[in-house]
């Protein structure tokens, strides 16, 4: 199965509010901060248009629908519907699109954290040890680089978020072919994280490092 994972700023993302359906121009009527608007409008529409590189049609024919399942998806009236993640930090814009559940995160750095305090909210044991046994110039890239999987995987369930969930939820470096879930290290020590399922084949544009497998291992306890 292929997935296309596009990243971009919105300096250079897609803007044609006209695409939006009734739905999508009343939650951006509700928007009052104008660069939250901007990244809804480029996020949905680069969607779109991955959607019609991927599935097919125009790109202005897709909407956003929520499937029985409660995800949203993308449908079209002649083409079989897609999954579809959006992330946004920053100037930084992330869409995927595929036929499988998948969830993208982008994170760039921001102003000093209390980096161990987050990580013990969210992470895994075994995480927070890794976090707390790297040194402390590299501390904010490796904090990005696991919250992003976290996040991603997050999105991929359609559950969002959640402190214990998170929390039995390990991401480990694997081999490429047991691979669910890829990173890729950015600029000053963002990181872009997708999580799909084992076998995906992965087009992406916009980020030129090469991409790190993962796998999650869940636990029961």
């Amino acid at each position: 199965m292929t997935l296309l994972l596009h990243l971009t700023t919105m300096a250079d993302a897609p803007a044609q509010p006209a695409w939006l359906d009734a739905d999508e121009q009343a939650r951006l009527a509700e928007i009052s901060d104008p660069a939250r608007a901007a990244q809804f409008v480029a996020g949905h529409c680069l969607a779109r248009e991955l959607a019609a590189q991927l599935g097919g049609g125009s790109a202005s024919q897709w909407r956003f629908v929520v499937a029985a399942d409660g995800r949203r998806r993308l449908a079209h009236a002649q083409h079989a519907p897609l999954y579809a993640s959006i992330s946004h930090s920053r100037t930084a814009l992330a869409v995927a699109v595929g036929r499988v559940p998948l969830g993208v995160d982008v994170e760039t750095p921001g102003p000093p954290r209390d980096w161990l305090a987050l990580a013990r909210t969210m992470f895994s044991p075994d995480e927070v040890r890794v976090l707390a046994d790297t040194a402390e110039p590299a501390r904010p890239a490796q904090f990005l680089a696991t919250w992003t999987l976290k996040e991603a995987w997050a999105k991929r369930s359609g559950l969002g978020l959640q402190r214990q969930s998170a929390r039995r939820c390990t991401a480990r470096a694997c081999d490429a072919p047991e691979a669910e879930a890829w990173t890729w290290a950015l600029p000053e020590g963002g990181t872009l994280a997708l999580a799909a399922s084992v076998g995906a084949r992965v087009v992406v544009a916009g980020a030129t490092d090469e991409a790190r497998p993962w796998r999650y291992l869940e636990s029961t306890d």
